[in-house]
């Protein structure tokens, strides 16, 4: 939630930097949204100098995590490497999966009449 409101200047100064890093905090939580927004800018130059292999790895990983908009953006970043690249990326990404935590969801119980 910190880097979206740093990203669109909302109740903050507007500061994609900030943004990138306070993703990137969430991504090395396991938040996939969050490792789909590091990649989204980096793609884009925003925040951090354009980087379409770490881009690509970072929407890669959560895309494997079930994002299904990081694996549309996968694959158009991956039109734009060459295979070499694409390799790199890929071996980032299996790096990330085997080092950042899982979210699983908690289980709960509905309150009663529900």
């Amino acid at each position: 939630m910190l880097g979206v409101l740093h990203e669109d200047g909302s109740g903050v100064i507007q500061d994609y930097e900030q943004a990138l890093e306070w993703y990137r905090v969430a991504a090395m939580q396991g938040e996939t949204v969050a490792m789909h927004r590091v990649g989204s800018m980096l793609r884009r130059g925003v925040g951090a100098d354009k980087d379409l292999v770490e881009a690509y790895a970072w929407c890669n990983i959560a895309a494997a995590r079930g994002h299904r908009e990081a694996a549309i953006d996968r694959d158009q970043i991956g039109s734009l490497l060459s295979p070499k690249q694409i390799k790199e990326a890929q071996e980032q990404s299996r790096t990330f999966d085997q080092e950042l935590p899982y979210i699983v969801a908690k289980p709960f119980t509905l309150p009663a009449g529900l």
